[in-house]
Order: C-alpha cells, then sequence, then structure tokens
C-alpha cells in the first residue's frame, strides 16, 4: 500500500503533561486500524471509553460555553488530525461537528477541526469510498510537537483541493466555510463545503 493521505496538528500551544498524554493514548488506540472498502469508520467506536480507570488523565475540556476539567481532554486534536486526514483524502464524511469554541490549537488548518465526546453522540465519521481497504497509522513527533495521522492504501488517483471562502466574526464568535473540491479519475469534480460556526 501507499500512502494516500495525511493530517496533522500542532499540540506545542496547550502541551502540558495530562493532555499530552491523552492524545498519545488516544493516538495509541487509533494506530493500525483498518477500514474495509465501502466501510463506513467511527473514531468514538474505536477509541472506546474515555475515563481515569483506562488510564486517561484529567485535563480541559469544553462542555457548550464552559470549560473545565475531565478526563481525556486533548482527545479532540486526535479526532481533529483524524478529520484532517480524511478529507485530505477526499473520503465522504459522515458526521462531524466542529468545536464549541474557535480554539487556537486547530489554527493552522482554520476551520478544519472535529468535536469528539465517546462513547456519546458527538462523533467523527467517514466512509472508505476506495476500491481497497485503507490502514490508519497515528503518532506524535514530540521534537516538532506535531500529531500525525496517516492512510494507507491503494490510490484510485484523486485530487483534493481547499479554499477558504468565509471567515467572518459573528457576534462573539466566527463562520468559516472552506470550499472542498475531490477530483476523481476521468476529471469528475465533486464540490463540498466544510462549515464551522464557532460561538466564541
Amino acid at each position: 500500500p501507499e500512502r494516500i493521505s495525511v493530517g496533522q496538528s500542532i499540540y506545542r500551544l496547550g502541551n502540558y503533561p495530562n493532555r499530552v498524554h491523552n492524545i498519545k493514548k488516544g493516538m495509541t488506540i487509533q494506530d493500525l486500524t483498518v477500514v474495509g472498502p465501502g466501510e463506513k469508520f467511527s473514531y468514538n467506536k474505536v477509541l472506546g471509553w474515555v475515563t481515569l480507570e483506562k488510564g486517561y488523565q484529567k485535563a480541559k475540556v469544553i462542555f457548550g460555553d464552559t470549560l473545565s476539567e475531565a478526563a481525556g481532554g486533548g482527545i479532540c486534536q486526535t479526532s481533529t488530525t483524524m478529520f484532517r486526514a480524511a478529507v485530505n483524502a477526499g473520503f465522504p464524511i459522515v458526521q462531524r461537528r466542529n468545536h464549541t469554541w474557535d480554539v487556537v490549537y486547530y489554527q493552522d488548518w482554520y476551520g478544519l477541526d472535529a468535536a469528539v465526546y465517546p462513547p456519546g453522540k458527538l462523533d467523527l465519521m467517514f466512509t472508505n469510498d476506495t476500491p481497497g481497504p485503507i490502514l490508519v497509522h497515528s503518532y506524535t513527533d514530540d521534537d516538532l510537537e506535531i500529531a500525525y495521522f496517516e492512510l494507507y492504501g491503494t490510490s484510485d488517483g484523486r485530487q483534493v483541493r481547499f479554499n477558504t471562502v468565509e471567515n467572518v466574526k459573528v457576534g462573539q464568535g466566527r463562520r468559516v466555510v472552506t470550499d472542498w473540491e475531490v477530483i476523481k479519475p476521468g476529471g469528475i469534480i465533486e464540490k463540498r463545503q466544510i462549515v464551522s460556526k464557532y460561538r466564541r
């Protein structure tokens, strides 16, 4: 198999031990997952419960309009990184929601974040619409303080393009709209949009 996509996010900002521990633990659990052709991937299903008993530590978590300490703070950085790998692969996104807050950690690829709350309904889901299986490889680079998700499979030659068409302040929050084009073999262009609405 060849590497068909990569997603990354920087954890240099907000880099304190408990949060980094949770990021690394979440990345390890997702590593070496296989998504079959036509299969729907669920981030929460692979990750499972996030509890102190499973080795996660307390760190800051956004709950609606509040910030508090909870087990697994930082897990959303791992789902954000996976989301970026999925859109870079041109996979159809089945379920995704941005964070409530405009979080500085995710501004390296602005507007392309994905919040999860395992095992609740807030999930990241995509479909492998390639003819072969996809292997997920995830890891962190402590020197660069970057998390990576790499997707390996058989490329069908598709390409993707992104263009931020809207980035405006709305009240105390912000709205970011990204045009996302997937160019498939034969020149077929699928036009999609990624819309993120932050309350603050």
